[in-house]
């Protein structure tokens, strides 16, 4: 047994959604209420750092970094929003996926709190 499927958190993962807009271009827009989420188990959660950023005073950015082995069927990794530990957090850049081998294989999203 890997502790890569046996994580104490579940994060819940809103994925934005690809849509037309008005001018009949593809575009992704936001996660909206009546769109599909999906809860994944047994993720781990890491934190990873804190920024401290000079821009009208004092702004401290929380990090974390997600384990999960796969990602849900369907979801291609372009989030909008995950939540976990009872905040919205957003993804910075797209999923890593490492497919080393069936026991290492997982995948690493890479949080940071919203404001």
């Amino acid at each position: 047994m890997s502790l890569l499927d046996t994580g104490p958190e579940t994060i819940t993962l809103r994925p934005s959604i690809r849509d037309i807009d008005p001018d009949g271009n593809q575009r992704w827009r936001g996660w909206s209420p009546g769109d599909p989420e999906y809860v994944v188990t047994g993720a781990q959660v890491e934190p990873v750092e804190s920024n401290n950023e000079a821009v009208n005073g004092l702004r401290i950015t929380h990090s974390v970094r997600a384990y999960v082995r796969a990602l849900p069927t369907g979801v291609s990794g372009e989030f909008c929003e995950v939540l976990w530990d009872g905040r919205t957090w957003d993804t910075d850049g797209a999923p890593k996926q490492y497919r080393r081998g069936h026991a290492t294989r997982h995948v690493t999203l890479l949080l940071n709190q919203r404001r």
